[in-house]
């Protein structure tokens, strides 16, 4: 781990980032303000990983700043916040800049009260010690790291380890952050961390549908994704969602086939709570708790009525046109996310030939061709192409001319001249 990433020429800042942050500096300390560089930023280029994003603090006005680089250096401003937050885009590289701030809650889940304060107290209201240290980077003071919670002690003992003991209940999001930078780093929580997880992890039930579904989607973005939610299940946190929300850690995810086959890992995860959750009756009370979108809605209802099917379609020597009547209706993303993971392999396959061969299928017969065979237009062609389906499925090798047959016999049926 490097003592100090911002003063090795051969650290993990790039020569054109270590000048754009001194040139920042610089421009921050002629307008009377400190700046910092903080967050991930910090704690990445300390493990000497990449540095994908700049967050910086100011004690200051950090608007003010943005306008002053985007006057001098041509930055482009992207977002400017009432909470005194801006983003910049300048050579190709998005600056996130801050004003020090303190935080205060007056009840548990809630949004807190933001006041500008000083870099101590922006440090303070962190979630982690990895993630409470700060690099100055003016010019009098460039490179001095600011670590006043040992957040490089938990670097080296690879620790998660939150600021105090109410963290979780402030603000049960972290909880989902600890869980992903757990993975990510391959970090241990620390034993208190662990406990404060327990004891707040009920606040979790608190939270909006909103910001449930943004830390949700913020695991599905991560490449163990699926050891994330293991953990979540292993510490109880599936339940404070839905007391009947699991996650199967015992189950082995098609996950690159569901890739290839152009779902997300998002996908992946709706397909699964949908296809395990335990409780249809209750699927839709957790839908309302964990979709925003039509598709996201669509496909953990779908995972969950496919698994309905799945005892009746696997019974042995079922009729083709039988199994692609009961799974015609679904779209090929939920039947390929439900093949994806499904533990059931006489399922998969029997999915598999749904969206590979049966709905493929075509009559030999057209619509155009039941006309000029004398079948009068209106609802009897939407019949008769229904009954050569199911016929051809059944007995694929069935010919023009015995089509051609089929539709003569219908139409030479009393019953169905009408």
């Amino acid at each position: 781990m490097r003592a100090n990433p911002l003063s090795d020429t051969d650290g993990p800042l790039s020569q054109n980032t270590r000048k754009l942050l001194q040139t920042v500096g610089e421009i921050a300390e002629s307008e009377g303000m400190r700046p910092y560089l903080v967050g991930g930023a910090v704690r990445d280029s300390l493990l000497e990983k990449p540095i994908h994003d700049l967050d910086l603090c100011v004690e200051g006005n950090a608007p003010e700043l943005a306008n002053t680089i985007e006057r001098n250096l041509g930055a482009i401003i992207s977002m400017q916040s009432q909470f005194l937050t801006a983003r910049i885009d300048l050579d190709g590289t998005t600056i996130d800049i801050s004003t020090c701030r303190e935080e205060s809650y007056s009840e548990p889940t809630v949004l807190p009260h933001v006041q500008p304060a000083s870099i101590d107290h922006d440090l303070a209201r962190r979630d982690f010690t990895i993630n409470a240290m700060a690099i100055d980077i003016s010019p009098q003071r460039w490179g001095t790291l600011l670590d006043p919670f040992n957040g490089t002690v938990d670097l080296k003992n690879r620790n998660i380890r939150s600021l105090h003991e109410n963290s979780f209940a402030d603000d049960p999001t972290r909880i989902f952050r600890a869980l992903r930078y757990s993975l990510r780093l391959d970090f241990n929580m620390s034993p208190s961390t662990m406990h404060d997880i327990e004891r707040h992890g009920h606040y979790i039930s608190q939270l909006s549908s909103d910001r449930l579904i943004a830390e949700l989607r913020k695991i599905c973005a991560e490449p163990r994704f699926n050891d994330i939610f293991t953990l979540a299940q292993t510490l109880g946190i599936m339940a404070r969602i839905h007391p009947s929300f699991r996650w199967p850690a015992e189950q082995t995810i098609a996950t690159n086939e569901a890739l290839n086959n152009g779902l997300s890992q998002e996908d992946i995860f709706l397909a699964t709570t949908g296809y395990f959750f335990p409780e249809h009756d209750q699927i839709n009370a957790l839908s309302d708790r964990i979709t925003n979108s039509i598709r996201s809605r669509d496909l953990l209802l779908n995972a969950a009525a496919i698994k309905s099917l799945e005892n009746y379609l696997t019974e042995p020597h079922l009729l083709a046109s039988i199994i692609h009547r009961h799974l015609s209706i679904y779209q090929d993303y939920s039947l390929n996310a439900v093949k994806a993971v499904t533990n059931n392999d006489a399922f998969a396959q029997i999915l598999s030939r749904e969206l590979n061969e049966f709905r493929l299928v075509q009559t030999n017969l057209t619509a155009r061709d039941l006309l000029e065979i004398g079948v009068p237009e209106g609802p009897a062609i939407g019949s008769l192409l229904g009954i050569l389906l199911t016929n051809i499925l059944d007995n694929p090798t069935t010919t023009r001319e015995e089509e051609v047959t089929i539709v003569t016999e219908w139409m030479h049926n009393p019953s169905n001249n009408h």
